[in-house]
């Protein structure tokens, strides 16, 4: 048991590494670093496990809004969120490929699919600034009276709240930077140029938006509300 421990520990920290050595390149150098993207197996695994590092500081991250509304949660809950928040990233990586070869795209799904888990490591330093509006939005979901309504109960919450509004810009600018990664992505990637590559990108934010509100909230909703019985 000890011996399993040590390697799922060691390879905890190696991907952990990985992360934080990778973000720079990501940041800096997007095209360069997407060049080194093949569609090998081998890169797609490695990319995978890359995006349950980026789910697990996304779980970390929703913590501080758990605590506030005073839920102490089981590891069980961690573990399924950090699933289907990789499946929910393949989700939006697949859409992503999809819309590409709407517009002409030569890349492969799994190159796509690869260097779409690099650029998600954007998003955790967006679910950092999205603490404040985080708690707001969960205290909404939290109601568990899941409803068409609930998506615009959420919103008119955030934007009633100063602090949450100023967590929403900050918000917004994190995601300025993703759509410049992705841009450089799908120009690299599926050999774009600069107007295609902007217009995929906008097209792909667009659908991944569809996605979050009408599968990726309801889903984390119901899942807090499943595990908050059990509180």
């Amino acid at each position: 048991m000890d011996e399993v421990y040590k390697k799922v520990s060691k390879f905890s920290l190696e991907k952990f590494g990985e992360f934080f050595g990778n973000i720079p390149r990501i940041i800096s150098s997007p095209s360069i670093f997407f060049e080194t993207i093949d569609g090998s197996d081998k890169e797609f695994v490695k990319a995978s496990a890359f995006a349950l590092v980026v789910g697990s500081l996304m779980a970390i991250l929703s913590t501080p809004s758990y605590k506030i509304h005073d839920l102490n949660l089981e590891p069980s809950f961690y573990a399924i969120d950090i699933m289907i928040s990789w499946i929910l990233f393949a989700t939006y990586a697949l859409q992503t490929w999809f819309v590409c070869k709407i517009f002409m795209g030569r890349g492969g799904v799994i190159s796509t699919m690869s260097a779409f888990f690099y650029s998600m490591a954007i998003l955790v330093f967006v679910k950092m600034f999205e603490i404040p509006s985080r708690i707001i939005r969960d205290e909404e979901l939290l109601g568990c009276n899941l409803t068409a309504e609930t998506a615009d109960k959420m919103s008119q919450a955030v934007y009633s709240n100063t602090y949450a509004v100023s967590s929403e810009m900050y918000v917004a600018i994190g995601y300025f930077i993703f759509f410049i990664v992705l841009t450089n992505l799908v120009k690299t990637i599926h050999n774009f140029g600069v107007l295609r590559s902007i217009a995929v990108s906008l097209t792909s934010l667009y659908t991944i938006s569809i996605t979050v509100s009408y599968i990726q909230r309801p889903v984390t909703g119901s899942l807090l509300c499943a595990f908050k019985q059990n509180v």
